[in-house]
């Protein structure tokens, strides 16, 4: 039964209506996980061939039902460059929806990704983090983290900085990103972007969204070794600070990073 769905999904995929055409797609992301093994290679081709598509919803449908199928294992081998190829194409497509599909499915596929792209995809990253639409900056944040250990050394210094500018950003979904990120890229920091990045984030530990004070706090509590000797006292009382917050998921992630940092606490160094 559950083939024959499939089977059904995939002819709408190639229906006249583009509703119906990003609809079924949508469907086959979403059934991936509970999809035959042996029809990937089937569903596969399918897709390929609506992932140009000329409405945007559709080739967003397609490219987030790839990401779908990655986490599911249904991607073939053989056809993994390709696919991860066309995803990074429409890093650059014009609709704000694709490009932010587009990232969020190769964060799923990164371990997919071949070598000789790596520099070429996080520089394109970089890019997206000055995007003018929010939901293309947080996501391209959040790959960055998501690529740590596969980025170059080189390219260490430029990736801070771009995260550094995030911390800034009037949304509070790409300030949460940002600082979630620069959590996974700890040890790769320059030497010399140290200290402002301790800065940003006890910036952000006052934020007035409690999510970005949440990945905030759980990011500071993994960069002791970061931490300048003249800011312990700083960051352990905005650490306490956040013991008292009236969001009871920083309230504990404050009480964890205490136990965490209680190395640098006054008096106890």
């Amino acid at each position: 039964m559950r083939k024959e769905i499939i089977e059904r999904l995939l002819e709408l995929s190639g229906d006249d209506e583009w509703i119906v055409r990003g609809s079924a797609v949508m469907s086959i992301g979403k059934l991936s996980d509970v999809t035959a093994k042996d029809m990937q290679d089937k569903i596969t081709v399918h897709l390929l061939r609506i992932i140009d598509d000329e409405y945007w919803n559709v080739r967003s449908s397609v490219i987030w039902a790839f990401g779908r199928l990655g986490d599911a294992g249904m991607i073939p081998k053989d056809n993994e460059v390709i696919i991860i190829k066309k995803i990074f194409a429409a890093f650059s497509d014009e609709d704000e929806n694709v490009r932010e599909h587009a990232l969020e499915a190769m964060g799923k596929l990164k371990d997919k990704v071949p070598g000789g792209m790596i520099n070429d995809i996080l520089t394109r990253l970089i890019e997206l983090t000055a995007d003018p639409e929010w939901n293309v900056r947080s996501p391209a944040a959040l790959n960055i983290g998501k690529f740590i250990d596969r980025i170059p050394k080189e390219m260490s210094g430029e990736i801070s900085e771009s995260l550094l500018k995030l911390t800034l950003d009037r949304e509070w979904a790409v300030r949460h990103s940002a600082a979630w990120a620069q959590g996974q890229l700890k040890d790769i920091v320059p030497e010399c972007k140290e200290e402002r990045l301790i800065d940003s984030l006890l910036k952000l530990m006052d934020d007035k969204d409690w999510s970005v004070r949440n990945a905030s706090v759980n990011s500071i509590s993994g960069m002791i070794t970061l931490i300048p000797k003249n800011k312990n006292k700083e960051v352990i009382d905005a650490v306490m600070k956040l013991c008292s917050d009236p969001n009871p998921d920083v309230m504990t992630s404050a009480k964890h990073a205490l136990i965490r940092l209680r190395s640098i606490i006054p008096g106890r160094e």
